[in-house]
């Protein structure tokens, strides 16, 4: 299967934190797990009426059965190690139903 490079990069970054992760959907058990999507992808920088980059915006979704606070560092940074830029971390939330603290993200990448 043939990755682009912003699908490259979340999975390296995501392979580094040394958590499970699944796209879309986690489908096993874990105590602390990550879920990543895509939530928008478009041209930018135009020449010529040529795209000369795109962007894509992905939500990564951290849950955790524990304590998640040093992992949301983790993931920050190995985001920004991986070229993720515009960095955000929405307000954490603590499930009920699940038992789950969650940590939602988006992040930005852009291939050139």
């Amino acid at each position: 299967m043939n990755l682009t490079a912003s699908e490259r990069a979340i999975v390296a970054a995501l392979n580094t934190i040394g958590l499970p992760y699944e796209r879309l959907r986690f489908g096993r058990t874990a105590d602390t797990y990550i879920v990543y999507s895509l939530l928008n992808h478009q041209e930018r920088e135009f020449s010529d009426d040529e795209a000369e980059a795109e962007e894509t915006l992905y939500s990564i979704d951290l849950f955790s059965k524990g304590n998640h606070v040093e992992l949301i560092r983790k993931v920050k940074s190995a985001l920004k190690e991986a070229g993720f830029f515009d960095i955000s971390i929405e307000a954490e939330i603590y499930e009920n139903d699940t038992g789950y603290y969650h940590v939602p993200f988006e992040a930005r990448y852009l291939e050139v």
